[in-house]
């Protein structure tokens, strides 16, 4: 079935197996003292795309696992940036994730942000990351999100009324098994 002309409120109800193929883009880098590193994605994302996973790691050199702390921020991009006045020029990826980070700052990562399935429209940008180590000590980050295109067909029994089928198709979606 066609739903490539269905609203985005409507698509975001479809489970979760019908978005199809994930792909990430991870970001990793030794990061010394309070330096701020920029990120640039080589992959463009899809015009419209799902953000389901977002993970942020570290190590740190230091003997105080508790003085890891990142601050991270991401953004949607035509060109990579070397400034804070770059980056905060372009749209964010999620607002006030930012300022989250700012305020609170991710202590003792890791943190895992799943099931998020947050629509983004990408407009075939790239995905532009920030991160300041909030410490004194060399920390490697590591940042990672996973996305998936908005769907623009699905099999019809993802949208009839018999749910027995339903079920069946989700769970044999679930386990792997590729219907077509």
């Amino acid at each position: 079935m066609d739903i490539s002309k269905w609203p985005m409120e409507r698509i975001m109800q479809l489970p979760v197996e019908a978005f199809g193929t994930r792909f990430a883009i991870t970001f990793s880098k030794s990061i010394v003292g309070a330096e701020i590193s920029h990120f640039f994605s080589e992959l463009t994302l899809p015009n419209r795309c799902i953000l389901h996973e977002l993970s942020v790691g570290s190590a740190t050199t230091s003997l105080n696992v508790a003085a890891t702390s990142l601050e991270v921020g991401f953004a949607l991009g035509q060109k990579a940036v070397t400034t804070a006045e770059q980056f905060n020029a372009l749209e964010q990826l999620i607002p006030g994730f930012d300022e989250l980070a700012l305020t609170i700052k991710i202590v003792r990562p890791p943190m895992y942000l799943t099931r998020l399935k947050m629509p983004i429209n990408a407009q075939g940008r790239h995905l532009v990351c920030r991160i300041r180590n909030g410490t004194i000590f060399t920390t490697q980050a590591i940042v990672g999100l996973v996305f998936s295109a908005v769907p623009r067909e699905i099999p019809d029994w993802m949208v009839s009324s018999e749910s027995d089928q339903l079920d069946e198709m989700i769970r044999l979606l679930r386990i792997g098994v590729k219907i077509r």
